[in-house]
């Protein structure tokens, strides 16, 4: 079953018990956010001017409802913490902005595990910790998916495949950012380091990033995140 960027990255991040794998909460929360951005890059729901700033292509409509519910909650200010922080009127234009924006959508987290259940690849389960607390779990019920895709993964930095898509290359760009590879792998923390690095290589190797200016980092404070989106830029 195919799945699109935000929905592969939250599978990978689950666990066989049905937990989360978030060993870096605020790195993944941005990386999700970012994962949608990256999505409406790729279905050309958004492109970039030649200022490398977002435009939303108006003749472009998409069947994935939470997609087209996410653009219009980046193009159209709004009452977020972040759209306040923005000057009166002004639209936001930069990848930085749209996922900082990405990022304050209402349970974000939680409507991707929705679409998972929907699609009948993980289930929601609540149990009670000392009969008081609520502790809920999404079991895998569709395990072939996510072992297709660490599989796929795996193969890439591995280079048994050098010819990944821009879909693939975007997706391990992520899953890097979202401090997954250990978990995914199944490494020990010593063999992450070198994980990142072969993931670096293989970005390095399709595109020629070494040209563009270290500047062009997003910074989110908390972590700083690969500037993947802004390489893409220079290639659309």
């Amino acid at each position: 079953m195919k799945l699109n960027l935000p929905e592969a990255l939250l599978l990978l991040s689950i666990d066989s018990k049905g937990n989360n794998q978030h060993r870096h909460l605020a790195y993944f929360s941005y990386s999700l956010a970012s994962a949608v951005l990256l999505e409406l890059l790729l279905t050309n729901r958004i492109s970039f001017d030649e200022h490398k700033n977002i435009i939303v292509n108006p003749n472009i409509h998409l069947s994935d409802e939470l997609l087209e519910e996410l653009l219009i909650f980046c193009s159209v200010p709004n009452s977020t913490i972040y759209w306040t922080k923005l000057k009166k009127n002004s639209v936001a234009e930069t990848p930085t902005e749209w996922v900082k924006i990405i990022h304050q959508f209402p349970k974000l987290q939680k409507r991707y595990y929705q679409k998972l259940i929907d699609k009948n690849i993980i289930s929601k389960r609540v149990k009670k910790i000392v009969g008081l607390f609520s502790h809920i779990q999404f079991p895998i019920e569709n395990t072939a998916s996510k072992n297709e895709i660490i599989l796929r993964i795996k193969q890439l930095i591995d280079k048994q495949d050098t010819s990944p898509t821009l879909r693939e290359l975007m997706l391990l760009s992520l899953v890097k950012s979202a401090k997954l590879l250990q978990d995914i792998l199944g490494i020990k923390l010593s063999e992450v380091k070198k994980a990142e690095e072969q993931v670096q290589e293989i970005l390095h190797q399709k595109y020629a990033f070494n040209e563009l200016d270290n500047s062009l980092r997003l910074d989110f404070g908390h972590s700083t995140f690969d500037n993947f989106v802004f390489r893409l830029s220079y290639f659309y």
